[in-house]
């Protein structure tokens, strides 16, 4: 007979989350600065009196 070892349930919920690591937060940094300078990019091409929506 095998037997299964008993996990608790904070400790299942917790293997169910991704782990943060720093090549996270290289690439959030990353892409929120490109998201941004692109933002300034059409703002200051478009001009900023019009509004610009998207999605």
């Amino acid at each position: 007979m095998t037997t299964v070892p008993v996990v608790t349930t904070g400790r299942r919920m917790l293997n169910k989350v991704p782990e943060v690591t720093v090549y996270f937060w290289i690439i959030k940094i990353l892409c929120t600065t490109v998201g941004e300078s692109f933002a300034d990019y059409i703002n200051e091409t478009l001009g900023s009196t019009r509004p610009l929506a998207l999605g």
